[in-house]
């Protein structure tokens, strides 16, 4: 079975290897690039090095359809659990008196922001990361 789905994963990238790609844009250079927008508009500053129309076009694609479907990416999600708790101190009061405790899984792999947001959630001091 993992044989097959390995086969299938190759198939996937193509022939020559190529990357997955979203609309003609490497999956991960979109990854990256809507991060970035969103620590940016998190921030309230430009974003730099988005030149590429393609790039822009996809970005502002997702984030109309997120917004048509009223979602959000898990960037923005982070993005504004960091705001909710940062200014409406009894959102975060009621999360610290239901929660005695916060375990993070695949610490290794926290970003700034998820760090920022166990941080706000770890007030109390009782943190387990794996």
């Amino acid at each position: 079975e993992l044989r097959d789905k390995k086969k299938a994963a190759a198939e996937n990238a193509g022939e020559d290897g190529e990357k997955e790609k979203f609309w003609g844009v490497d999956k991960n250079v979109l990854k990256n690039a809507m991060s970035k927008v969103v620590h940016a508009q998190a921030h309230g500053v430009q974003t730099d090095g988005m030149e590429d129309e393609q790039l822009k076009f996809l970005l502002r694609h997702c984030n109309e359809t997120l917004q048509g479907c009223k979602a959000l990416d898990f960037p923005s999600l982070i993005s504004k659990a960091k705001w909710l708790l940062a200014t409406h101190p009894p959102a975060l009061e009621q999360l610290l008196a239901r929660f005695s405790h916060v375990m993070v899984d695949e610490f290794q792999d926290t970003s700034k922001a998820q760090l920022d947001l166990v941080a706000a959630l770890a007030a109390h001091g009782r943190v387990t990361v794996v």
